[in-house]
């Protein structure tokens, strides 16, 4: 059954996805091991982010993964963030590598009922210098769906965000945030908000696996 909103038509038969598993922990070297808490399951959705309080180049990527974005702020600081499809195969951990050491932190999360063939609906990102606030705005969507987002910065004071979002533990300067969304989502704004730092920040929307996929 569907329905049509702002002349779409939105499909009902989603299923909502949730998060099963998040790992995280502190890092200080050029070579970060990223180890999941548990097994992940096969067809689940796998994201590492990672990113820390100098600029650096990544260098490797984590083994099977796909880059969704790298960048770096101004005033230092680096974030970077990779994807991919759990197999029934997957490796005790994952390595990743940058051009010099980083001093931050990295996460790990598995996500299930998602889209299995194309996860990702968007990804945006920015940074702010000595700033108390950074904005970034989730675009229409068409279906369930579940946005994460993530912020590297050059002090340990955590910076929370709005809007109804949870606010997960993160690591040393990398902290991360999700919201669930049951319906449709037009333009609505998520601010992280704290004291005056340096922040790199990114926002990605996880989209629902359609029933039957």
């Amino acid at each position: 059954m569907s329905i049509l909103v702002n002349h779409k038509l939105i499909d009902k038969t989603y299923l909502v996805p949730s998060i099963i598993d998040t790992t995280a922990a502190i890092a200080a070297g050029a070579t970060y091991t990223v180890t999941p808490l548990v097994t992940p399951t096969a067809g689940n959705l796998l994201i590492i982010s990672a990113g820390g309080t100098q600029t650096r180049t990544l260098t490797t990527s984590p083994a099977g993964f796909t880059l969704l974005t790298t960048m770096g702020g101004g005033g230092g600081g680096t974030q970077a963030l990779w994807w991919k499809v759990a197999t029934g195969s997957e490796p005790a951990n994952y390595s990743i590598v940058w051009g010099a050491i980083l001093a931050g932190g990295w996460d790990i999360m598995e996500i299930k009922d998602t889209d299995i063939i194309s996860p990702i609906d968007f990804q945006i990102g920015g940074n702010v210098i000595a700033g108390t606030s950074l904005a970034l705005t989730s675009y229409n969507v068409t279906r369930p769906g579940l946005a994460f987002t993530c912020v590297s910065k050059t002090l340990t004071t955590n910076w929370t965000s709005d809007n109804g979002t949870t606010n997960l533990s993160g690591a040393g300067e990398h902290k991360r945030s999700y919201k669930i969304y049951s319906s449709v989502i037009n333009n609505e704004i998520i601010t992280w908000s704290g004291p005056s730092q340096n922040v790199i920040a990114d926002l990605i929307y996880i989209k629902g696996r359609q029933i039957g996929q």
